[in-house]
């Protein structure tokens, strides 16, 4: 939703963008969520959170005319709804079979991908909570390897998955958030840096750049990396092989910076900053 939004916004479109939930991208870190607000204000576009639509109806100069729960109305030329996905496994016969699913119709298998009739395995979107296309790949490599590879291929871990949303500037994640570590009481510290790059000093546009580190106090490892700005997609992949290889924060610390660039950041990063207080998270 967010992606097309920018996207619009960028073509000369005026955009609303609706949500049912009070934030963007919920599930994704405090920080993450609060910049994504801030910078596609700052584009111009409106956002109406907390809200739903309850009627479209179409007006004879063929204007849409939104209701929604608070009252509010919004004419408009077109509407896209971005009500996520679903499983396509609607006439499978799977019920026949007797292959168990979950509520939302997706296929429940084990972690060898196994549904619960032995002979019949499934991978990718219709069986997993990662519904990306190198996480299917990876899925079925694992799976063909093990039925006509004659390899035992472990169980893949799925703890960190990097992902990346490419809204304007764009975003990348990967480990766990703030409010997964407070809500798991994980004793950890927060490195956070904001800052507009070097680039956009010149152009004057506003447009600013945050990055952020979770770390295990005790441990010193790094359990999640987060970024807000330009590149963050090319940077977090890289930032992923450092979590799966359980780095910590001092071999960030002794990497040499490579200058000017923004991802230097990550291993400048010496003071502390805040954590979010639980009251003041969003979800």
């Amino acid at each position: 939703a967010m992606e097309f939004a920018h996207i619009f916004k960028n073509l000369g479109c005026n955009v609303i963008v609706m949500n049912r939930s009070e934030t963007l991208l919920r599930g994704f870190d405090h920080d993450l969520q609060e910049m994504l607000i801030e910078s596609t204000e700052n584009m111009g576009i409106q956002l109406d959170l907390g809200n739903l639509p309850t009627k479209i109806e179409q007006k004879s100069d063929k204007k849409l005319v939104i209701e929604t729960q608070n009252g509010t109305n919004y004419t408009c030329d077109q509407i896209m709804a971005a009500i996520g996905r679903v499983p396509k496994v609607m006439d499978l016969g799977l019920e026949n079979a007797g292959v168990d699913q979950n509520p939302d119709g997706s296929i429940k298998v084990d972690a060898r991908q196994q549904t619960s009739v032995p002979h019949i395995f499934a991978v990718g979107d219709v069986s997993n909570d990662a519904p990306l296309t190198p996480v299917a790949i990876r899925e079925g490599h694992a799976l063909a390897d093990r039925l006509f590879g004659g390899k035992d291929v472990p169980e893949l871990d799925y703890s960190y998955v990097a992902s990346a949303v490419f809204t304007q500037p764009p975003i990348g994640t990967v480990g766990i958030t703030e409010q997964q570590a407070a809500a798991q009481n994980i004793d950890y510290t927060v490195f956070r840096a904001r800052f507009r790059p070097m680039k956009h000093s010149l152009s004057g546009r506003a447009q600013r750049i945050m990055m952020k580190l979770l770390v295990e106090n005790g441990s010193d490892k790094i359990l999640g990396i987060h970024m807000f700005g330009d590149d963050s997609p090319e940077i977090i992949q890289l930032a992923a092989t450092i979590l799966e290889m359980g780095g910590t924060k001092a071999q960030l610390d002794k990497t040499f910076a490579v200058h000017p660039t923004s991802a230097e950041e990550f291993v400048l990063m010496r003071t502390p900053a805040e954590r979010t207080p639980k009251d003041k998270m969003r979800p």
